[in-house]
Formats: structure tokens, sequence, C-alpha cells
């Protein structure tokens, strides 16, 4: 390989880099864990983790009334909270659902989701 290929291969390779530290740093991710975090309690169906997630019974009816063939869908940006907690607002078969998400640890997935409120 020439010197130039070898370059440009540096060159992309700190420019992802710095684009992953970028996107890890800024929290941006953060919708993305949630929709999948949410997706995957849905999924499972496990009771006991969505009676633990639920705020309410309201709340946990609704998530137990869910097919596993259901998803989140449309995921807020960041609407509120600190830097530990974070408040989400996604659509689970057209209503509206509160996401509150907990920061766990310094890792890439430290976000963990600490509830789930239905609002109809």
């Amino acid at each position: 390989m020439t010197r130039k290929v070898k370059l440009v291969i540096f060159a992309c390779i700190v420019a992802v880099c710095l684009f992953l530290f970028y996107y890890w740093a800024s929290n941006d991710y953060v919708p993305d864990v949630a929709q999948y975090q949410v997706n995957h309690i849905i999924r499972k169906h496990d009771t006991r983790e969505i009676n633990q997630v639920a705020t309410n019974r309201k709340t946990a009816k609704f998530l137990h009334s869910l097919k596993t063939s259901d998803c989140c869908q449309k995921i807020s940006k960041f609407q509120g909270g600190t830097e530990e907690y974070g408040y989400y607002v996604a659509s689970i078969k057209n209503k509206p659902v509160g996401i509150y998400m907990q920061k766990k640890s310094n890792s890439f997935w430290n976000w963990k989701i600490k509830s789930i409120a239905c609002f109809d």
C-alpha cells in the first residue's frame, strides 16, 4: 500500500473514533437505548419487570395488554431531567408514554429505564 492510501485509512479511522466519542459524550444515543429497552420489555412480556417499571396500575395494565408484536415508536429528544436522570416521551400503540431513564455508570450502555408512565 502506498503512503497516500495508509493516510486515508488512518484519517477515516480517526474520524469514526471522534464521531463515536462525540455520540457517547453527548448522550444523543439515550432515546435509542430507551426504545430498545422498552421494546425488549414488551417482547419478553415479563410480569415482574413490567410491574417494576410501571409507575401505577393503569400503566402496568396497559403494558400487560400489549402484544409481543407491538413496539415503542417516536421517541422524543431529551425533555428534561438532570445529568443522572432523563425524561423522554414515546408512543406505544398511538398512546403517549413517559419514559424516565437513569444513568447507572459511565459505560456506553449506561442508561436504564427507571419507570414508564402512561398518560391516557
